[in-house]
């Protein structure tokens, strides 16, 4: 803009040898013309860089998710293999279901990662565009010839540009949201499949509550039967004693020995230590 006020000036100096009258109206004219495509240049540049800024933003809201979203498929991931470990082969397709289900994830996420680099692509693209809108400009103002009709040709164009590159920032904009929407799917089906490791926790809770209480059953039987066939031995083992059971007082303390088929204590046999 500067350098057209310049060339303006110059032909403003030899258009007041001519003629003094149509040369300022024609200057001010050409000065507003450059003002206006200047303004809406400088409108789309501001809209690029917001565009730019937004998806930053993104970006980083991007690498948080995806950090979040592994940290979550690795606790999910522990959470079937535990489960798998206390469950049964069922419980293992489990596991690869929700193995499968994180590949998806995965591959969600890099589709996300497409759609930004795409983005800043455009928004590459735009910048680019508005550059060499500039050269143009500049290259444009540097022919003598036909001056004031080439100027208002180039403001037309740059005017068309802007309008341009305002459309192409909207439709950044339209891409952002729908980003957002690809980001709010990603953060449900990973709470569906939060929702699936415990579903699949709380199963294998079950059989072990399950697997409890039957050995409890068992342990319970087991016992009722011990008791039940105790008196029966107590009486065959009294029966086979040379000497009366009540005879022989075991006494506290350390025990002397112990072997395969007990422990060797001192007891007292009508007065007598005995082993």
């Amino acid at each position: 803009a500067t350098k057209a006020e310049e060339r303006a000036t110059t032909v403003e100096q030899h258009l007041l040898e001519t003629n003094q009258q149509d040369a300022d109206a024609s200057l001010q004219q050409i000065r507003r013309q450059a003002q206006q495509a200047d303004e809406r240049a400088r409108r789309a540049e501001e809209r690029a860089k917001m565009a730019e800024q937004q998806l930053m933003k993104i970006n980083k809201q991007y690498d948080a998710l995806q950090q979040q979203m592994r940290l979550q498929a690795q606790q999910a991931s522990d959470r079937a293999t535990k489960a798998d470990e206390r469950a049964n082969r069922a419980e293992e397709r489990a596991t690869m279901v929700e193995q499968e289900q994180i590949k998806k994830n995965d591959a969600l996420l890099q589709q996300f990662t497409l759609h930004a680099q795409q983005a800043e692509e455009r928004v590459q693209q735009t910048e680019e565009r508005a550059t060499m809108v500039e050269q143009e400009l500049f290259e444009t103002k540097q022919q003598n010839d036909a001056l004031q009709h080439q100027i208002r040709i180039q403001a037309q164009l740059a005017s068309d540009r802007a309008t341009k590159a305002e459309e192409r920032a909207t439709t950044v904009e339209q891409q952002l949201l729908e980003t957002n929407q690809q980001h709010n799917a990603i953060t449900r089906q990973a709470q569906q499949a939060d929702e699936r490791a415990r579903r699949a926790e709380e199963r294998a809770t079950k059989i072990e509550n399950d697997f409890r209480l039957s050995r409890q059953q068992s342990e319970a039987q087991l016992r009722s039967r011990v008791t039940q066939h105790i008196p029966r031995m107590s009486d065959q083992i009294k029966s086979s004693w040379k000497v009366e059971r009540d005879e022989i007082e075991v006494m506290e303390g350390d025990p002397l020995g112990v072997g395969g088929w007990g422990e060797v204590r001192v007891a007292m046999f009508r007065g007598v230590k005995v082993a």
